[in-house]
């Protein structure tokens, strides 16, 4: 379809977004008040979760497409990646989800729902780094020149 892989264009979105939710969960949990004040950060942070993982289901799906061009002696690590990423989404999703009441956003943080950030801020730096195997170990989505 394209001349090259559309997975290394997306990856920066929900990366940025899931990162700048988790610091905005951390201040909020940690009550750290900002110049937007706390009251404003928890919804910031809830939007940003919510565009993380429409971005992040983009970049999933693209990923599956790029897998197809994966040589064999890469695909290890690919299903690897693949796997720790997804499972960093459900993790945001299931964040999401617990910071939801029906379509409103539930008024207070609480421990929770700070761990699953954390917890899926982690895993997205363990599959990025997967992921940068996959880059710079094996070549993956690099066309070389002749």
């Amino acid at each position: 379809m394209f001349r090259h892989p559309i997975h290394p264009l997306l990856v920066h979105f929900p990366i940025v977004l899931w990162t700048l939710s988790t610091v905005a969960d951390g201040f909020v949990f940690l009550k750290i008040d900002l110049w937007l004040g706390i009251d404003h950060l928890w919804p910031a942070s809830c939007l940003l979760l919510s565009l993380g993982c429409a971005a992040g289901l983009l970049t999933i799906i693209s990923g599956f497409i790029d897998l197809m061009n994966v040589k064999e002696r890469a695909q290890k690590i690919a299903n690897i990646h693949m796997s720790i990423m997804c499972s960093t989404w459900l993790v945001y999703i299931f964040s999401l989800y617990s910071r939801l009441d029906g379509l409103e956003i539930i008024a207070q943080p609480d421990l929770f729902t700070f761990a699953l950030s954390v917890a899926g801020f982690v895993m997205m730096l363990i599959g990025g780094w997967f992921g940068a195997q996959l880059v710079y170990s094996h070549g993956v989505g690099v066309k070389i020149q002749d």
